[in-house]
This record gives structure tokens, sequence and C-alpha cells, in this order.
């Protein structure tokens, strides 16, 4: 029996790496490879994530901690379910979006790549986020979410803020027709 229930447990994790692409999670992330997969990734251990790839649904479970992400790839969506840690993201691809739920703590966002959407939920904690591309959309969904600082370098940028939010984060618009909507 004891050697039954290791059989099936070593079965399990083979099948969920391949579904998930490879690694252990935090030496070795899990890497999301080849594209065009549904992954649902809920570990109890520290993992890191990187997507190089395209049309991929991503969602990480509530109460994982994420090492950092690394999206690369094209098409991608990445939904962050309630009460994650996610010690830093970067969004390098194109037509990448990434939704993070409520009470989610992400202290540094980079998004360098274009036509990339954000949004960023209630009581989120994020201690900065760069958006730096060009053609991107960063949605602040409510009052709760505590942002400290919001770079927008990058070119014809929409930030969706709630109005009166600019009294509690700092604003740095050093790139070229952003738009700032309060709402």
């Amino acid at each position: 029996m004891k050697y039954l229930l290791a059989l099936l447990t070593s079965i399990f994790a083979s099948i969920l790496l391949t579904a998930c692409g490879s690694g252990d999670g935090f030496t070795n992330p899990v890497v999301i490879d080849p594209g065009g997969q549904t992954v649902r990734l809920d570990f109890p251990t520290e993992y890191g994530l990187q997507i190089p790839t395209s049309g991929n649904r991503v969602t990480v479970a509530s109460n994982n901690t994420v090492t950092f992400v690394t999206m690369a790839g094209t098409n991608n969506i990445l939904n962050i379910e309630p009460n994650v840690l996610v010690r830093s993201m970067e969004v390098s691809g194109s037509n990448n979006t990434v939704n993070l739920s409520n009470n989610d703590t992400v202290p540094t966002i980079s998004v360098l790549g274009t036509n990339a959407i954000l949004n960023v939920g209630a009581d989120d904690q994020i201690n900065e986020i760069q958006m730096l591309g060009s053609n991107g959309l960063l949605t602040i969904t409510s009052f709760s979410a505590n942002v400290g600082t919001i770079g927008l370098g990058g070119s014809n940028i929409v930030l969706r803020i709630p109005t009166g939010y600019t009294s509690k984060t700092t604003i740095h618009n050093t790139g070229a027709n952003n738009q700032i909507i309060e709402q």
C-alpha cells in the first residue's frame, strides 16, 4: 500500500509538471512551454514562473508565493487569485493581460511590452508599477488598492484610477500621449 501511494504521488507530480512545463519551482522555475495551455498552479512551496510562449491562460492559486513572474510571450492571460505574494513581475511580451485579484502583494511590476493590460484589485499592495511599453492599459479598480508609485514612461498608456486616487499615490508621467482618467 505504501508503494502504491508513492507511485500515485509520483505519477500525479509528473502529470502536473508536464501540464505546466517543467521545473521544480524555485531553483528551476515552472516554465509554461509549449504554448496554448490552460494551467492552474498551486504549490505549497515558493516557486518561480516563466511564460516565454504564446496563447496561454495561467492561474496562480490563492495563498501561493511566487519568487518571480517573467512573461515574455505574446497573447497570454495571467490570473492571480486572492492572497498571493509575487516578489517581482516583469511583462515584456506583447498583448499580455495580468489580472490581480484582491489582497495580492507584488512589490514591483515592470511592464515593458506593448498592448499590455494590467488590472489591480481591491486591497492589493504594490510599491511600484512601471508602464514602459506602448499602448498599455493600467486599471486600478478600487480605492482600497495601495500603489505607492506609478511610472508612465511609455507612450499611449491609459491609466484608469478611482476618483481622488491621486491623493494616495505618486504618478510620474514622463512618456508621450498618456492619459490619466479618474472615474
